[in-house]
């Protein structure tokens, strides 16, 4: 068994829940050892006050609630071509705050609802290792037909985009046969940050955070099909130029998946 993946001994003493025991104030600790590991929990990046910020809606496209999941997971198809019509902001808030919102706190119990060493932590509407969340996720934006790509960073617990390139250049980060994708209204772009889970899984975290970035992109690939817009995912960039445009933290931040949307 690998000593680097402390999950071996602790993945099925505990579980979390959305019990609230009175021990929200205790620090979060292996089952065993006593070895502090990162807080659970969702940790923006932070930005400057001086960096432009847009303020998406808290209401959500009614479609959301009349389209079925399995009307969306029939009627799901990647489609490559984009007419000149783009994604308005609160459409682009109705598949942003549901794929990656907040949806409630979680409190450590152990599988009998017994207190554990832990603290309350905000959980999301998808899965990720160790509640750590390990996945930073950005936007490329164009919000006028015509207009430029503009790169955003999504901060989700506020339901921000914070502007990080008033100018993407799309065309040199896509490879070769991904043109088409320099006409899509809006790209979410998911990134790995695998130091944050780096202490807890060791080797393990480069493929944790590719499963991660699989459930984000699902879920936003489903929110666009329900508001009948043209969606496909795409890896097909040049990770270090992509990476570059988006001032991603050099060796933190990796770009690993995309989902490309348009009208």
């Amino acid at each position: 068994m690998d000593q680097q993946n402390p999950q071996w001994y602790i993945g099925r003493r505990y579980v979390y829940s959305r019990v609230k025991p009175d021990h929200i104030k205790a620090p979060y600790f292996r089952y065993n050892d006593g070895i502090k590991l990162p807080t659970p929990g969702v940790k923006p990046k932070f930005y400057p006050p001086s960096y432009k910020r847009i303020q998406l809606s808290e209401s959500l496209d009614p479609r959301l609630k009349q389209v079925g999941l399995l009307q969306c997971l029939e009627t799901r198809r990647s489609q490559r071509t984009f007419g000149p019509h783009v994604i308005n902001l609160d459409e682009l808030a109705s598949i942003l705050s549901p794929s990656l919102g907040k949806s409630g706190t979680f409190y450590g119990a152990d599988p009998q609802g017994n207190e554990v060493k832990a603290v309350g932590f905000d959980g999301t509407s998808y899965p990720a290792p160790g509640g750590l969340y390990s996945c930073t996720t950005y936007v490329i934006y164009r919000e006028t037909e015509g207009g430029p790509h503009v790169g955003y960073y999504f901060d989700q617990v506020k339901r921000q985009l914070v502007q990080i390139n008033s100018n993407v250049d799309l065309i040199s980060t896509l490879v070769s046969g991904a043109e088409w994708a320099a006409k899509a209204s809006a790209i979410v772009v998911i990134c790995a940050w695998y130091g944050r889970i780096a202490e807890k899984y060791g080797a393990h975290s480069y493929r944790k955070s590719f499963i991660e970035a699989g459930h984000i992109g699902q879920n936003v690939a489903l929110c666009a099909t329900a508001l009948g817009l043209k969606q496909v995912p795409l890896a097909g960039f040049d990770f270090q130029r992509l990476a570059a445009q988006l001032d991603l933290l050099e060796t933190e931040e990796t770009p690993i998946y995309s989902v490309v949307m348009g009208k």
